[in-house]
């Protein structure tokens, strides 16, 4: 993680240019019991901003300000999961779709271009934040081997994301874009 996550950055104090290294969080551990029947997640990513999402969104100039291609500087999160049973793409496994981290923002994911990830049990896979990924659907019927998908999550994150921009980062935008003005000014405040 320390290798996408931890950044020099700087900033002024009065007239005195001070450096900074940064470092990274352990932001969340979760387990995922997936059982059959379950839907598709949406494919998604963790686009970086200079400001929040609902910051951008109240000046209405998203696409303009974030069109840029994404680098290895915009990655906020890296993330892991552990398979705890084998994890096949009938039983939901996540897909991912190779090369999206290097996108720029406004490409649109398609769900053809994504790969599902297939882990025996113990297993890992690491994803950076800019790369669009989404859990699968499960199509296993009850009683099937490896019906149920058990995931370990793991989420690192810099050290700046703060809540209020985990929070945003949880929220579609076209949920967002519904809120009323006042929420968002609580959201960026």
């Amino acid at each position: 993680m320390e290798h996408f996550l931890v950044r020099e950055t700087w900033d002024w104090l009065s007239d005195e240019k001070r450096v900074r290294k940064g470092s990274y969080w352990l932001q969340a551990c979760n387990g995922y019991r997936v059982r059959p029947g379950a839907t598709a997640q949406y494919l998604h990513r963790y686009a970086p901003s200079p400001c929040s999402l609902a910051e951008a969104l109240l000046k209405k100039d998203f696409a303009e300000r974030y069109s840029d291609s994404i680098n290895s500087d915009s990655v906020n999160l890296v993330g892991g999961f552990v398979a705890g049973t084998d994890v096949t793409a009938r039983n939901g496994g996540t897909n991912i779709i190779p090369g999206s981290h290097l996108w720029p923002i406004d490409r649109i994911p398609r769900p053809e271009e994504a790969v599902a990830a297939q882990l025996k049990k113990g297993d890992g896979v690491f994803w950076l934040s800019t790369i669009f990924h989404g859990a699968g659907a499960n199509v296993c019927q009850p009683g099937e081997p490896d019906a149920e998908r058990m995931m370990y999550g793991y989420f690192g994150t810099i050290d700046t994301l703060r809540q209020p921009d985990l929070q945003i980062l949880s929220v579609p935008p076209e949920v967002v874009l519904k809120m009323p003005e006042i929420v968002l000014r609580m959201v960026v405040s």
